[in-house]
């Protein structure tokens, strides 16, 4: 496939997933409105974006990448695999270490998050956010596997996922 037609491919995977994105956003606000229950909701998520961020899936690819790209061209496809196993290992144990103290911390990350809910909405907003913990792994294991895609030039493979758990997510709200 050319390269100008995985471009295009790849754009109209993300405009479409973006589509949907919007239309999601949009019942949601529709169907549940501006309520206490979604602001938590949105603070929960904030939090464990907070918490995501401290893995750094994006400055690790940039760093790993062009290291990847020259193990693979000197010694080869396996001996790449093997080093990019390594640092999806070690990886996932760091998100795993990052749900301990998450969930350790998770009274103080929630309070700075949820400076204006009441006590009561704090301990569910922690509720919430000890919830979403345990999706650390997959997001920054998805992270990496992406890296390794760019670095094999699978463009749309990880995208294709996406799009599908958007419109599920999509009809579970209708």
């Amino acid at each position: 496939m050319s390269s100008t037609r995985q471009i295009f491919n790849l754009a109209a995977i993300n405009i479409v997933i973006t589509a949907v994105g919007i239309i999601t956003t949009t019942l949601t606000a529709w169907y549940f409105g501006a309520s206490r229950d979604m602001d938590l909701w949105f603070a929960a998520s904030a939090c464990q974006q907070v918490v995501l961020g401290l893995v750094q899936t994006g400055q690790l690819s940039e760093i790993f990448l062009p290291e990847y790209i020259r193990l693979r061209e000197t010694k080869g496809r396996e001996e790449a695999f093997a080093c990019y196993s390594v640092v999806l290992n070690w990886a996932i144990l760091g998100a795993i270490l990052l749900i301990i103290v998450g969930y350790f911390l998770s009274s103080l990350i929630t309070g700075w998050i949820g400076t204006g809910f009441t006590s009561s909405e704090k301990n569910f907003l922690q509720s919430i956010f000890i919830g979403l913990l345990p999706l650390l792994p997959l997001q920054v294991a998805a992270g990496i596997q992406q890296m390794l895609g760019n670095a094999e030039k699978w463009f749309g493979r990880f995208e294709i996922p996406v799009l599908i758990g958007s419109i599920v997510g999509l009809f579970i709200i209708v």
